[in-house]
């Protein structure tokens, strides 16, 4: 096993740990938190390291039952042998066990882990608005002491602890006004019932149906902050090196102002609580009577759904200037030969139909980083990842795709009540081909199912 005197033990175990405890606060950028924590560690316990310490586990548990077996037969020689053995392994566990954990950590956790921060997901860590900023500070100053400890990564640790300051939570009294003014007012419709006051229901009814809690409801969830552009030109020499692993640049154009009127719909924690139908009768509503069905639904999920993008955070198109860079190998029938690209031998896959996302994120986990760095690109501002439902949508209508009886994966997750995060996946021609958007099982591994990725910048899966 590798040494590295540089280091006290306690010197690159508390690094790790403080990396590893980043990948659940900073999600979109986990992947490099998992990835650096490794590097610290390997000189000291690399994932062989991992192995060996579980495989003496294993071999603590067996041997005790081979030394009986060898001693029932009388081989006194294979008994001293094996006696040897389980001393010098008893002893490895003694030194390293207490690594267990942390090598589970490092080299073992598959978790998808939803930011914190992310607008309205308090919810799924089991927590209240009110206690966001308390979180925050804590983060902060993991931040600052990853920056103190870590100066190699310094400069991008200082970089995400100035992003999350800037993040803005609603103001407790505020929430808590409405909060309670909606409990008074669904209160006081019971009551008008009990009393048979049909006209106060009727009025009170009209009021919490949108959303209110008094005369003029509270403001309406809004987006009318326009995210920055995500426009790139990307170098010749990485266009070149992404052609021959099956990449094609596509560009987009500001797409907002077509369905700025939907953005004040967008998904709120009281609507998937409470009133989740009411929002997609109110989203319906708005959109023209000869909106396809499955369009329509596509667009309804968006707005009233909580959609999470791979890297934890909120998804919402941000239908702002746009490159990308996709595979563009042809949609065939399921089942039909994808060709030799490249970039699935790169992240180590042997097929394309069939995988599960638990199995295409350990993939990118690993190995979409280098991906990227390998095209010329900087891993902290762009990443690997299934191809986004918008961009995928897009790239459909110009190429022809969608219309065969199969699924694509498709960046991110929707969240359920139950805190259960559902694969994305679309593209059926059966249920509205390029609309269709389905939840799928993070096991689920259908035939019908294909794998297609795209290199997009960071800042779309990012809540901060």
């Amino acid at each position: 096993m590798a040494r590295n005197d540089s280091h006290a033990p306690s010197s690159w175990v508390t690094r790790t740990e403080l990396l590893l405890e980043l990948v659940r606060v900073d999600t979109a950028y986990g992947d490099l938190y998992r990835h650096r924590a490794r590097q610290i560690a390997a000189a000291e316990f690399s994932d062989s390291d991992f192995k060996a310490l579980k495989n003496a586990e294993q071999a603590v548990e067996e041997l005790p039952g081979d030394i009986r077996r060898a001693m029932d037969d009388s081989k006194w020689d294979q008994v001293r042998k094996l006696t040897d053995d389980l001393g010098a392994k008893q002893r490895f566990l003694g030194e390293r066990g207490s690594l267990r954990k942390i090598g589970e950590r490092l080299y073992e956790d598959e978790a998808i882990h939803v930011d914190p921060f992310s607008p309205g997901f308090y919810w799924y860590h089991r927590r209240e608005e009110r206690q966001l900023p308390g979180l925050r500070d804590d983060a902060l100053s993991k931040l600052h002491n990853a920056a103190r400890i870590d100066p190699e990564w310094k400069a991008l640790y200082e970089e995400r602890e100035k992003s999350l300051k800037g993040v803005r939570f609603a103001e407790p009294s505020a929430t808590g006004d409405a909060v309670k003014g909606r409990g008074q007012m669904e209160q006081r419709a019971r009551e008008a019932l009990a009393s048979g006051n049909l006209e106060e229901l009727q009025k009170l009814a009209g009021s919490l149906q949108q959303g209110g809690t008094g005369p003029g409801g509270p403001a309406e969830v809004t987006d009318d902050v326009e995210p920055a552009p995500l426009g790139f030109e990307f170098p010749a020499a990485t266009l070149e090196t992404a052609r021959a692993l099956g990449l094609e640049p596509e560009h987009f154009d500001n797409m907002r102002a077509k369905f700025r009127d939907l953005f004040r719909h967008l998904w709120h924690p009281v609507f998937f609580e409470a009133e989740g139908n009411m929002a997609g009768a109110r989203v319906n509503a708005m959109l023209p009577k000869d909106t396809p069905d499955a369009q329509r639904d596509r667009i309804v999920m968006f707005v009233t759904r909580p959609v999470l993008s791979s890297g934890g955070a909120r998804f919402v198109p941000p239908l702002v200037e746009e490159d990308v860079l996709i595979e563009t190998f042809d949609e065939g029938p399921a089942g039909a030969d994808i060709g030799k690209n490249g970039l699935a031998e790169a992240l180590g896959l042997k097929r394309r139909w069939g995988l599960d996302r638990l199995t295409i994120e350990r993939a990118i986990q690993a190995k979409g980083a280098g991906v990227v760095k390998s095209l010329g690109l900087d891993p902290w501002k762009f990443r690997l990842v299934c191809v986004p439902a918008d961009v995928y949508g897009a790239v459909c209508q110009r190429r022809g795709w969608g219309k065969q009886e199969i699924w694509t994966h498709l960046d991110g997750y929707l969240a359920t009540r139950e805190r259960k995060l559902l694969a994305l996946a679309g593209g059926d021609v059966r249920y509205g081909g390029f609309q269709d958007l389905v939840g799928v099982g993070t096991e689920y591994d259908s035939d019908r199912l294909l794998t297609r990725f795209a290199i997009v910048d960071r800042r779309r899966i990012r809540a901060w």
